[in-house]
């Protein structure tokens, strides 16, 4: 593991163990997760393990926009996970979300929503927001 730098310079190093770069370019959910495949990566993922330092860093980029992060019920109506296959296990919703019975049948995906307390929210995953992607820092 490189302690000191990512591999890709727009990437910049956090904690040491992750890589987060920020895209201020409007995509769809599907589109940002490409882009960060792309570049051998992945749309944030905000895990148990790293939820704190993710949050802290995310918290210092534009206040009250909303950015695409990992987290969908894309294939797996109901169930949400990361785009990396784990399982949301953070409780961090926005009053009121998921928007489960709503979007129903349609899919759903989840936005870093940076105007509130909580921070995740549902939104249908054809909408196009800015979005940030990670790579582990191995």
């Amino acid at each position: 593991m490189n302690t000191e730098s990512c591999d890709i310079e727009e990437y910049p190093l956090f904690g040491g163990k992750f890589c987060m770069r920020f895209f201020s370019v409007y995509k769809t959910w599907q589109e940002a997760q490409e882009v960060c495949t792309q570049d051998g990566g992945q749309l944030l993922s905000m895990k148990s393990d790293d939820f704190f330092l993710k949050k802290e860093v995310l918290a210092k980029i534009d206040q009250g926009r909303k950015y695409w992060i990992g987290g969908n019920k894309l294939g797996t109506e109901g169930i949400w996970r990361w785009s990396n296959g784990s399982k949301i296990e953070n409780n961090q919703w926005l009053p009121n979300q998921p928007l489960n019975n709503f979007l129903a049948g349609v899919g759903g995906c989840m936005h870093f929503n940076q105007d509130n307390v909580h921070l995740f929210g549902e939104t249908f995953c054809g909408v196009i927001l800015w979005f940030v992607c990670e790579k582990l820092n191995l």
